[in-house]
């Protein structure tokens, strides 16, 4: 037979989310030879699944492999042979070969596998600000749980995955989820958005505060006024029996009716008195004479 001959390579690479087991598994069904063969040609060593043969055949034998999961490829019959597996390439369709791709070696990307100690450490200890879900791949996920871990919510389901996790089998877990990146720069990542996010709560923090402060001293004078109020009608009345004010609160029968309120007397006589009231937290006393609160 004339025209260019081609052969089948195969140096023991799999597909993307394969499993070495079940590969050769396929392999040895579709070659109708036993697993043992099939472990030959996963020494790491280039092997020729088939030579000699036209670039149709070639595809038939390579898209067999690709259908159990393993990557081949297919090169131009030439130099020394490498060591061959002696089987009889199974029966398929006939498919329209494509271009003949370049020499060398494709390789799909592999997944990485989930490591349960991490997985569970993760979870436990970042999965409140999401970190676990990151490791996982699942960004949205961990984006939502980092935006809301103020709330503790992310922290509580975080706990219970966390249950989940330790209670799975390790080959389960490795069915359910795949890695998509290095746990340190996941970590790392995470954690300086962790600092930029306090460095945001600071800032709303500069702001927020002083105006807190603001309306609670409010509050407070609010409570004061209206105890000093009360001074300040006692003394009237004194005033119309004695015809001036008095600096002694027990002659005003006056008591404070507000808890943590304290009220002071500072001058008084016949022309005016001046008392001044307080309450633990507020940051100045509020002043009240004859003529009513001063400052308002």
């Amino acid at each position: 037979m004339g025209g260019k001959k081609y052969r089948v390579i195969f140096k023991g690479d799999l597909a993307a989310g394969a499993k070495i087991d079940d590969v050769k598994q396929k392999l040895a069904a579709s070659f109708k030879t036993d697993v043992a063969k099939i472990d030959k040609l996963f020494s790491g060593q280039r092997k020729v699944i088939k030579k000699g043969a036209d670039l149709e055949a070639c595809e038939k034998a390579r898209k067999a492999f690709e259908r159990a999961g393993a990557i081949c490829f297919i090169e131009p019959e030439q130099g020394p042979e490498p060591d061959t597996i002696e089987s009889k390439p199974p029966e398929v369709p006939e498919v329209k070969p494509p271009p003949l791709p370049p020499e060398g070696r494709v390789v799909a990307r592999q997944e990485q596998g989930v490591n349960k100690v991490a997985l569970v450490l993760l979870t436990f200890f970042l999965g409140g600000i999401g970190v676990h879900k990151f490791y996982l791949g699942k960004y949205v996920q961990g984006v939502i749980y980092f935006l809301f871990s103020w709330t503790l919510i992310p922290s509580i389901v975080a706990f219970i995955e966390f249950i989940i996790y330790a209670c799975t089998s390790d080959e389960r877990l490795q069915e359910k989820y795949t890695a998509k990146g290095p746990i340190a720069v996941i970590i790392i990542a995470v954690c300086a958005g962790f600092f930029i996010m306090i460095a945001i709560i600071g800032i709303l923090a500069a702001i927020a505060i002083p105006q807190f402060m603001t309306y609670r001293d409010r509050a407070y004078q609010t409570t004061v006024i209206s105890e000093l109020n009360n001074l300040r009608a006692a003394e009237e009345a004194y005033y119309d029996a004695h015809n001036r004010y008095s600096d002694n609160m027990d002659d005003l029968n006056f008591v404070t009716t507000t808890p943590g309120v304290s009220v002071e007397m500072l001058s008084a006589d016949e022309e005016c008195f001046e008392a001044m009231g307080t309450i633990e937290g507020l940051r100045e006393p509020v002043l009240v004479d004859c003529n009513g609160v001063k400052g308002r």
